[in-house]
């Protein structure tokens, strides 16, 4: 049974920047960029992840990958992806809404 992939659009506070702590002492920060209306697809593991990439047409849409099962898409490129992933026979579930594009 093939895992389906999560497709996730959500938006960042109003303010732009946040310091997280690190895990290198207390005293160590990481600044950190937060994005209003991303969307992302979460994937069950790392492979699964790999295989997204290796398609032609979803590799283009994406604009990072931000850890082993997270992939960031595009603005404005979510049906595109949408359209991919059911052709690869996966069923996403998308949460919250998708941004239009120019918002």
């Amino acid at each position: 049974m093939r895992m389906t992939s999560l497709m996730r659009c959500g938006r960042r506070d109003d303010d732009p920047t946040m310091t997280l702590e690190s895990e290198h002492g207390p005293g160590s920060r990481l600044p950190v960029k937060l994005h209003r209306k991303v969307c992302l697809i979460l994937t069950e593991d790392a492979v699964l992840a790999e295989e997204l990439l290796a398609r032609k047409k979803l590799v283009q849409e994406v604009a990072g990958r931000l850890n082993e099962r997270v992939l960031l898409i595009r603005p404005g490129r979510i049906e595109t992806v949408l359209e991919e992933l059911r052709r690869m026979g996966h069923t996403p579930q998308v949460l919250g809404k998708p941004p239009k594009v120019g918002d």
